[in-house]
């Protein structure tokens, strides 16, 4: 994947490869690919009554009091 891949497809703006910023782009935009692979891996929190059906790993559950 290019640098930056990741980052648009989780909704993120990329730095493109022109004008003053050209030479550190590439760095930026792999930072910008760290960033949404924590925004896209962290777990996912639900209040609901009852439990859930299909609970996945890292899914987290709240039963309201």
């Amino acid at each position: 994947m290019a640098a930056g891949d990741r980052a648009a497809a989780a909704g993120l703006s990329i730095v493109p490869q022109t004008g003053k910023v050209r030479d550190g782009a590439t760095e930026i935009n792999n930072t910008r690919d760290m960033v949404a692979d924590v925004q896209t891996t962290r777990a996912r929190s639900k209040v609901s009554a009852t439990a859930p059906t299909s609970p996945q790993v890292g899914d987290l559950w709240f039963e309201p009091i």
